[in-house]
């Protein structure tokens, strides 16, 4: 399965990047907007809140257990590893975020509409398992065992040479990938084998 990055440059996130430019906090609200969109600042927080679940938008403070209202602070989510309208081989799926290895190699979840589709064939040694709230995962199959992703991150010599050796045998595309940019100078934390 292959997407094409095209990121979060709607209109709302648009005036969000320009008046964070020039706010002292270096954020927006939903009441700073009204007036440029002509909405209301209830459906400006609803639509906030929609792109926040899409990872486009985060909220400045960091109590999210509280609401947000009209006057809740927000930062445009800066994908700074992606590049807009690169393609990128998705290598698995969670529920509604895609797994990439972004620019500097890490395989990172992103929302998956950060993107559009280019190429919807499924890989034929992608498993699918269902988690508890009745939510899907799709990748290979070693990948899709609890805690791998927090064991990879967490740098664990094992399950980290598992990655690469299974990108390099299912992923030839994004292991060649790996490779010319590791020639370049852009290594992963995780280093991958030098094969």
């Amino acid at each position: 399965m292959i997407v094409q990055y095209v990121g979060n440059f709607d209109t709302i996130c648009r005036l969000g990047r320009e008046l964070s430019a020039s706010a002292p906090d270096r954020t927006f609200s939903a009441n700073d907007i009204v007036e440029l969109l002509g909405q209301s600042a209830n459906e400006l927080c609803d639509a906030l809140c929609d792109r926040e679940h899409q990872d486009w938008i985060c909220r400045a403070d960091s109590d999210w257990k509280k609401p947000a209202t009209s006057d809740t602070r927000w930062c445009v989510r800066e994908h700074r590893h992606l590049t807009p309208d690169s393609h990128y081989e998705v290598l698995g799926y969670e529920v509604n975020l895609y797994r990439i290895l972004n620019d500097t190699n890490e395989p990172v979840l992103f929302h998956e509409s950060l993107f559009r589709i280019v190429d919807a064939n499924i890989p034929d040694f992608w498993h699918l398992d269902r988690g508890e709230d009745r939510e899907f995962y799709r990748g290979p199959k070693m990948w899709l065992v609890p805690s791998y992703w927090e064991r990879f991150h967490d740098k664990e010599t094992e399950i980290v040479e598992d990655f690469w050796r299974t990108l390099s045998s299912l992923h030839p595309k994004s292991w060649i990938a790996v490779k010319r940019s590791t020639e370049k100078g852009i290594v992963p934390a995780n280093r991958p084998e030098q094969t």
